[in-house]
């Protein structure tokens, strides 16, 4: 089949290097989303036309925050539950012993922080709580695993366990070549962007966008190709999970004794929650499904890999990001 006859018979242009890049089956689909207003056919144009759609898998309405005793004994029950399995999933073999059934020697426990301490801090499971004297620095409500040797009623640390993200995960990339662009605030599309998440956009830049938009719900109203979403929502692009989320983390890296944004955020995936000293009905920033990118904004614009999860914070200016090779670029940067 002549691809560029069979658009032609539909009265579409199309540009050279689409010749090789659309397959026939394509071409009724393609002619009929296209918008002939457009001269013609761009691959910019074909790329938005064929992606594929924003999936919701999770989105979180923020609430208020808990406050009576029995809902937070709850909460902090299917937290600590959670993690606990993580950790002892972890752990293999170990042997995991109880804090109440602890003797002089040997033993590793997993329990939740009660209470920070100059030289170490208090941890507790249901069957009691025990001092742990440890130079590690920790947040309470950490949930952790800690080996060590007790002498005193006092367990001296060796080593702590955090749940953390598995080495051996599976990570996602989309089938083809999908570029997305992250940005703090959206007033221009660069080219070949197919989705584009943005914490803030002019509704007018919305019109006449041939790309996805992914933002804040009250940014713009719904409509052909917009997702606007109540934060922290998990979404699925073409196969690859993101987690955006919008939270200052100055208290935390308070609490951590880190300025660095980048270290904040390595040490909070290590715990696997983004952010532990809040506590709101169903525990959102709780990572029970580990996304492939992280999305937030902050300080400074930065982006690492941590264990196959992508974190991507904007403060100025954006990055894309493709799917396929889940390579980051800056806006400026060739694709």
């Amino acid at each position: 089949m002549d691809i560029v006859k069979e658009f032609l018979k539909r009265g579409i242009l199309i540009s050279p290097e689409l010749k090789v890049k659309i397959n026939p089956e394509e071409v009724e689909e393609i002619a009929a989303k296209f918008d002939k207003k457009n001269l013609v056919l761009t691959e910019e144009h074909y790329l938005f036309l064929r992606g594929g759609k924003v999936k919701v898998l999770k989105e979180y309405k923020k609430g208020p925050e808990i406050k009576r005793i029995d809902n937070f004994v709850d909460f902090y029950n299917k937290r600590f539950e959670f993690l606990r399995g993580l950790l002892k999933e972890k752990l293999g073999t170990e042997k995991i012993t109880s804090i109440n059934k602890l003797s002089r020697g040997n033993a590793t426990v997993i329990g939740m922080v009660r209470e920070i301490k100059d030289n170490g801090f208090v941890i507790e499971d249901s069957s009691g709580s025990i001092f742990c004297m440890s130079e590690e620095r920790v947040l309470e409500d950490d949930v952790l695993a800690v080996r060590g040797r007790v002498e005193k009623n006092t367990l001296i640390e060796e080593k702590i366990f955090f749940p953390d993200i598995p080495l051996n995960r599976k990570t996602n990339f989309a089938e083809d070549d999908t570029f997305v662009y992250f940005t703090d605030n959206f007033t221009e599309k660069p080219s070949r962007v197919t989705y584009i998440f943005t914490f803030k956009i002019d509704p007018q830049n919305v019109e006449n966008l041939n790309a996805w938009v992914i933002t804040k719900k009250e940014n713009i109203q719904k409509g052909p190709k917009r997702v606007c979403l109540n934060l922290p929502s998990l979404v699925e692009v073409n196969g690859v999970k993101v987690f955006m989320f919008e939270e200052n983390l100055n208290e935390i890296g308070k609490k951590l004794g880190e300025t660095d944004e980048k270290k904040i955020i390595t040490a909070l995936l290590k715990r696997r929650h983004l952010l532990p000293n809040v506590f709101r009905e169903n525990d959102p920033y709780l990572l029970k499904e580990i996304p492939d990118i992280i999305f937030t904004r902050g300080k400074e614009s930065f982006f690492l890999n941590y264990k196959g999860v992508s974190v991507i914070s904007v403060s100025k200016g954006g990055f894309l990001v493709n799917l396929k090779t889940r390579e980051i670029y800056d806006k400026g940067d060739s694709v």
